[in-house]
């Protein structure tokens, strides 16, 4: 029992932790630095994108993670169910996003980096179901610890190019190949299941459940 409790609380460390960094370097580095060298216009411009961004993050991808969960103790269930549904409900709430974001997208180059962060943002929101599947929560902080460093890196990007886009599409990129590179729910990516349409109806009433 005692080694149990030692268990969970070092698992809940391990969770909030991971909030703790991704959030940390945000909130105290990159936010206020991106505040100080693009003024409080531009940085309003990109805090209401991100927020869009932000919207469509867990209503997608934080929805089909807990549905996943939870559907897979009662029906068995492939990656591709679940990866064709990221897909569709991404391109869906993109467009959206893009209609709703207007002229605040200058160019075409910046309207690709725009989906490209979107996408990569869905998938990282649901790539941590790796982890909660099967209770690796020491990796489920470092998923969330190398997001943050890409963040920093995305910065030192940003510095270069003038494009702040970069600082969170590095950081979703390189969370993303580590979940690819440790673990297996994009592998086989397309193949679906004989309960497609069970994992599609469920998935589904949560997204929306989310918006």
């Amino acid at each position: 029992m005692e080694k149990q409790k030692k268990i969970i609380f070092g698992n809940t460390l391990y969770t909030i932790g991971g909030a703790l960094v991704l959030n940390g370097v945000l909130q105290l580095f990159v936010y206020p630095k991106l505040n100080a060298r693009m003024g409080a216009e531009a940085v309003g411009t990109m805090i209401y994108i991100m927020g869009l961004i932000n919207i469509l993050g867990p209503s997608a991808g934080q929805a089909l993670n807990n549905s996943r969960l939870v559907v897979r103790r009662r029906y068995e269930v492939e990656n591709g169910d679940y990866n064709c549904l990221l897909l569709f409900f991404s391109v869906i709430g993109i467009a959206v996003l893009i209609l709703l974001a207007g002229n605040a997208i200058p160019d075409v180059f910046s309207g690709f980096l725009l989906f490209a962060v979107s996408l990569f943002t869905v998938f990282r929101f649901y790539g941590d179901v790796e982890y909660r599947m099967s209770l690796n929560y020491r990796q489920y902080f470092l998923y969330y610890s190398i997001a943050g460093a890409g963040y920093l890196l995305g910065y030192l990007i940003y510095l270069e190019t003038n494009n702040w886009y970069f600082i969170f599409l590095t950081g979703e990129a390189l969370s993303l190949l580590f979940v690819g590179s440790t673990g297996t729910i994009f592998r086989n990516f397309f193949r679906r299941s004989r309960n497609f349409k069970i994992v599609c109806a469920r998935g589904s009433m949560l997204v929306l459940s989310y918006l």
